[in-house]
């Protein structure tokens, strides 16, 4: 096989992963999308009835006016989430990052990109005044571990990981195959002299 040849394979593979990532990246984002639209009022109702002295407090205009708010602008809220989390290079960016490969959370630049809707969530338990069970971090959107439409988030983030960990090898192959390709060329050079 000439280094020519060794090259394309090589590109061809890397080309492989890529699509690969990217239909591990629709896929997520489509569960992603619908758990989205649901984790405002789940959060919401998550504090309500934590703090049950504050929930009794709480009239029944108020809860609809929550919901109202909550329903009117978390389709908004969630488009931007689903726009930022289209852009693959924060998909690729996941060689930048080593962990256990469990969760797409790992992927610190990525999972940024969810973070307009625990924004928006945490505002709405403020203007309510409601109590906060994570005062110091206030709310985080987590990467669902229950099936949503017959997917299972973690399995896609394990595949993801697998993928990326064969594109971290692959790349590393390449930019080991260049020192090589570079080393010949000096040598020819070397000895043409």
């Amino acid at each position: 096989m000439t280094q020519g040849d060794e090259i394309k394979l090589l590109e061809e593979q890397e080309s492989a992963i890529l699509a690969n990532i990217r239909c591990l990246m629709n896929e997520a984002i489509a569960v992603i999308g619908e758990d989205l639209a649901k984790f405002p009022e789940r959060e919401v109702r998550r504090h309500f009835t934590a703090f049950v002295e504050f929930a009794e407090t709480v009239p029944e205009q108020k809860i609809k006016e929550i919901k109202k708010e909550i329903a009117g602008n978390i389709a908004t809220v969630a488009q931007d989430v689903i726009d930022r989390l289209s852009d693959e290079t924060l998909w690729f960016a996941g060689v930048e990052f080593d962990g256990e490969g469990k969760s797409l959370m790992e992927n610190v630049k990525l999972w940024e990109s969810v973070r307009p809707v625990a924004k928006f969530t945490e505002g709405v338990l403020r203007r309510y005044k409601f109590p906060l069970l994570n005062p110091g971090t206030g709310v985080e959107y987590k990467a669902p571990t229950w099936f949503i439409s017959g997917k299972f988030l973690p399995a896609i983030a394990e595949k993801y990981w697998k993928a990326i960990g064969e594109l971290k090898e692959l790349r590393k192959r390449m930019a080991e195959h260049s020192v090589e390709s570079k080393k010949k060329e000096l040598l020819k050079k070397w000895d043409s002299i």
